[in-house]
């Protein structure tokens, strides 16, 4: 990697200066003749126009300001990008990243023993939830025995209340049947008795005709 060095430090003084301030760039913004500045140094060169229009310092072209000022001018984000890969080297060598990465693996440890407490959390969530729902499983169960054993009790109540009320009926209508019968039988007995009387008085006229004959 030292190697790199010297060519990176070449392009930073040659290629990667600000004519204006002298260093780096900083947010560097392109004018229409392709020469680019820091965004600041651009910002004082406008600052100190009076005409709306501002010369290169390089070429010395000019040109107008844009009505927007200073973000109407092109932001050269090809060179930004070269410019942060400049000093993602130069931290390389500083050993930051080394120093970032061992940061990061702590910083990972603790995601990863804090997705284990949290697993352990679900798992014990989990089997607490299937306790429940067994333990309601099985107050319904009860209950519902409960029920039934409730509404057995009720039919049997009702049957019985039923049995009650048919042996009373089921009485009742014996006793009107004997009242009929007694009724039926005494009324058998007065028409066979008319019927041995008219019996008798249908042969006694016979005798009595046979007699009246017999005269003549």
């Amino acid at each position: 990697m030292a190697t790199w060095n010297p060519f990176i430090e070449d392009l930073t003084e040659n290629f990667f200066m600000c004519s204006v301030c002298l260093d780096q760039f900083n947010e560097p913004k392109q004018l229409p003749c392709l020469h680019r500045y820091c965004n600041d140094c651009l910002r004082t060169v406008i600052q100190a126009s009076h005409d709306g229009t501002i010369e290169c310092p390089l070429c010395k072209q000019r040109c107008c300001i844009p009505n927007d000022g200073l973000d109407g001018f092109k932001t050269d984000f090809h060179m930004k990008s070269m410019l942060e890969f400049i000093e993602l080297h130069k931290s390389l060598e500083k050993k930051d990243l080394k120093q970032c990465v061992s940061c990061l693996k702590d910083v990972a440890k603790k995601i990863k023993d804090k997705l284990a407490e949290c697993n352990d959390e679900r798992e014990k969530g989990a089997a607490d939830i299937e306790n429940r729902r067994g333990c309601e499983k099985r107050e319904i169960t009860v209950k519902h025995e409960e029920e039934m054993n409730r509404l057995i009790m009720k039919h049997q109540e009702n049957m019985k209340s039923t049995d009650v009320k048919y042996d009373q009926e089921l009485k009742e209508f014996k006793e009107i049947r004997q009242e009929i019968e007694g009724e039926f039988f005494k009324k058998l007995g007065e028409l066979d008795s008319n019927f041995k009387t008219l019996t008798t008085a249908k042969d006694f006229l016979q005798v009595k005709t046979k007699t009246n004959v017999k005269k003549y």
